[in-house]
């Protein structure tokens, strides 16, 4: 079998070594377009990990590189003149033009044929290497065959904001440093590491503005290196920086939806493209690489086509997750000034997590004296903010107290409303009684009810409940005492009209489907006629005056209901596509009088209803409104929109913004992943300073106390890991060893000093795990 590879940068190489190690009777060879000693780019990072994976790849290789490697535990955050360090973090990082030379010499000892200094075009590769089975592009971030290839490979490509360049220094260094800078344009950071002795790399980023206002130019290599020098002198400490091809640019975000065609694979930045600030492009590729040459061993002799599938089967996703996690670094990157008002540690916390693949309990195990002074800063902030001393008992932010006017909550930890679909007639019964009260004895703070229809005809389904009598004021009056008689929990009532989404089966029925008996579906109304899914749900009517004048007198009855019934906190749902969220999105809002088209005239009837319903409900008891922060679809909701759209509803009286995303449209594109939507909650919280709460694949304590911690919501709301786990937050407090007592049952008390007791002993044993593992290794928390 022949092999061609077009691309020697590492990712190639090592496919090359690899295969050719597995197969010495294929022909194997790597085309290149610069020189073999060309030495573009300064120092690659690799982690622990990835080194392990090396050895027992190729030891010859992990050999030389491992003579090659600078070592770093630390990292350093800099900032306004405070310098916090977070160790045991196992990173080593090495010279690129050391790793190709490695990669080349043990290529050449295998037999692989190597050219330098070739350049391939694209349209020649059919009759050029027509004798190749196999050609793997690996020609990098402008991949040229890519671009050839593209109606096949399916690349998108987005430019992002920041503006960057690599340097190189003379100054050495024993951790990876964070240099923030505050200058009279704007904000710049240089991510800085040792890569070999004398050599350190040095990353420079800021936005577009700060970029300009220093007027730097993009080719001007002198000019930028002169400037930069001045501005970071402190931290060059007297040394110069160094030059190779560092020009200023935008970095290209890159995924192909497709990676092969053909008998052509794509490897490395030409199929994935992974942000400098979780330092994985090299890493990245060097892993797909790994797994391109398992593929072709197994199975390219018998079928190519299997050995690509098994390619992509092995790659997509851990591609996916360090894809995610670097976009969201860049993101932080991109918005830095928004953090730029905190205190030091709470800045430091938010730098080391920024990614979400870091968080509170990880960084416990790596260096519990940075957590510890992390913690004393927030503990020190809350005192300050709330009365509440939590110095000597520090139970972690998640147990903290938080206060919506006069509702005071034991903890962070909020279970999310949660549709039962189980009422009869709109009316709660035996099921949402247990639900309830079993949960709330769970510890959490505030439990919502699942979102409540203020009319028969606002209901999703017929199992959802209602609050438009009587008897169900009467019923839910029952189960709001019960969950204040039995927890001490506060309990919020979630107020909702489903619009265009109504008359729908139940939830384990057909999704989104008309309820089967065509007798029992009602009309529907929304912001404007468009049907949930066309030719499948009715065309909604649009909603007339009138109509609005009887929706909004429903909701005013509805909260009345509610603070008869006593629920501690009302919610208004403007999101998820339903009817206020119809208003809001100018994906379902096609009008053309005064409650469609600008950001003011969408929100004036869902500010209308919240109003009226702010006036009748109490004064001391808080209000909040659940929104979409995104739609995720073009042409939707965007930030601007998210950001005015809180305001408003603040202005109006609101004092909780609880930011969720999506569901406007079926075929949205949501980018999924742990805590995917915190970030909307996070712009909230940093641009408004309005108390919000973050929602959306949040599963464990230490993602709780990571957001809380970094200030990218007040609350934090769990839905499906409470159905399966009412206990949640007590077995966190166990963990934390967070004495919750106060909110056990008198009758539960033994158990929870068993749980305390249990938990403290797993604690020991992971730290004791930790004391025992070799520098650089570390234990994850499970």
């Amino acid at each position: 079998m022949k092999i061609t590879v077009i691309g020697g940068g590492p990712g190639g190489l090592y496919t090359a070594l690899l295969t050719k190690k597995a197969r010495p009777d294929w022909d194997i060879e790597v085309f290149e377009r610069n020189r073999a000693d060309d030495t573009f780019g300064f120092g690659v990072v690799f982690s622990d990990e990835t080194l392990d994976e090396f050895l027992h790849r190729d030891k010859p290789v992990f050999e030389a590189m491992r003579g090659e490697f600078a070592y770093w535990d630390d990292v350093a955050i800099h900032y306004k003149g405070h310098e916090m360090r977070c160790a045991g973090n196992g990173f080593c990082g090495t010279s690129r033009h050391t790793l190709l030379r490695i990669l080349q010499e043990r290529c050449a000892e295998l037999g692989v044929r190597m050219q330098f200094g070739v350049e391939i075009d694209p349209k020649d590769i059919a009759t050029r290497f027509a004798d190749s089975e196999v050609i793997v592009a690996a020609d990098g971030i402008a991949s040229a065959i890519r671009e050839h290839y593209r109606e096949g490979f399916r690349p998108s490509l987005t430019m992002r904001k920041n503006r960057f360049c690599w340097m190189g220094s003379t100054r050495p260094m024993d951790e990876f440093n964070y240099f923030f800078r505050e200058t009279e344009h704007g904000i710049m950071v240089a991510h800085c590491y040792q890569y070999e002795k004398g050599r350190s790399t040095w990353v420079f980023e800021m936005d577009e503005a700060t970029w300009a206002g220093h007027g730097f130019e993009e080719f001007d290599e002198e000019g930028s290196k002169a400037k930069l020098e001045a501005i970071f002198a402190d931290e060059l400490q007297g040394h110069p920086l160094l030059l190779n091809r560092s020009h200023w640019r935008r970095f290209p975000r890159i995924f192909c939806e497709n990676w092969h065609v053909g008998n052509i694979v794509i490897l490395g930045d030409a199929k994935a493209s992974a942000h400098f600030s979780i330092g994985s492009g090299t890493k990245l590729a060097m892993e797909c690489a790994i797994a391109l040459s398992d593929a072709l061993v197994e199975h390219a002799e018998t079928s190519v086509e299997a050995a690509f599938r098994a390619y992509d089967e092995a790659r997509r996703t851990p591609v996916q997750i360090i894809q995610h996690n670097a976009d969201v670094s860049l993101a932080w990157f991109e918005h830095m000034g928004r953090s730029w008002d905190m205190e030091p540690y709470q800045f430091a916390m938010v730098v080391m997590c920024r990614a979400k693949s870091i968080t509170y309990d990880n960084l416990i195990v790596r260096d519990p004296e940075f957590v510890r002074r992390a913690d004393d800063e927030w503990y020190a902030r809350h005192l300050r903010e709330t009365g509440e001393d939590l110095r000597t008992r520090r139970p972690t932010p998640m147990f903290a107290r938080f206060r919506l006017r006069g509702m005071e909550l034991a903890n962070r930890v909020v279970m999310s409303p949660m549709a039962q679909y189980s009422a009869v007639d709109g009316m709660p019964n035996d099921w949402h009684r247990i639900h309830y009260v079993g949960h709330a004895m769970g510890g959490m703070g505030l439990i919502y009810t699942e979102m409540t229809c203020p009319a028969p005809d606002a209901r999703i389904s017929l199992g959802c409940a209602g609050l438009w009598n009587d008897e169900q004021e009467a019923r839910w009056a029952g189960i709001v005492d019960a969950v204040h008689a039995c927890s001490g929990a506060k309990f919020a009532l979630q107020l909702g009209h489903a619009g265009r989404k109504g008359s729908t089966q139940l939830g384990w029925e057909t999704e989104n489907a008309p309820i089967a008996d065509p007798e029992a579906n009602w009309p529907l109304v929304s912001a404007s006629p468009i049907p949930w899914v066309a030719g499948v749900n009715q065309v909604p009517a649009e909603l007339d005056r009138a109509g609005m004048d009887r929706v909004r007198d429903e909701f005013v009855a509805a909260a009345e209901r509610g603070a008869r019934a006593g629920f501690d906190m009302l919610e208004l749902h403007c999101a998820h596509g339903y009817l206020l969220a119809s208003f809001l999105s100018p994906l379902t809002n096609i009008r053309t009088d005064e409650y469609g088209g600008s950001l003011e005239n969408r929100l004036r009837f869902p500010l209308e209803v919240f109003r009226a319903m702010r006036a009748v409900w109490p004064q001391d008891r808080p209000m909040s409104v659940r929104v979409s922060g995104t739609d995720w679809h073009e042409g939707g909701l965007d930030e601007a929109d998210l950001v005015g759209i809180a305001r408003a509803f603040a202005e109006a009286g609101c004092d909780l913004i609880d930011v969720s995303a999506g569901q406007t449209v079926p075929d949205q594109q949501p980018v999924y992943g742990r805590m995917f939507q915190t970030f909307l909650a996070e712009a909230v919280r940093n641009l408004t300073g309005l108390a919000t709460m973050a929602v959306g694949a949040i599963t464990e304590p230490a993602q709780v106390n990571t957001i809380l911690h970094t200030r990218r919501a007040d609350l934090v709301a769990l839905g499906r890991p409470h159905l399966w786990n009412p206990y949640f937050t007590h077995q966190a407090a166990a963990w934390y060893q967070a004495r919750d007592e106060e909110m056990w049952p008198k009758q539960y008390l033994s158990g929870a000093q068993q749980a305390f007791r249990e938990a403290e002993k797993t604690r020991e044993r992971m730290l004791d795990l930790q004391r025992k593992a070799r520098p650089g290794q570390h234990v994850k928390t499970g």
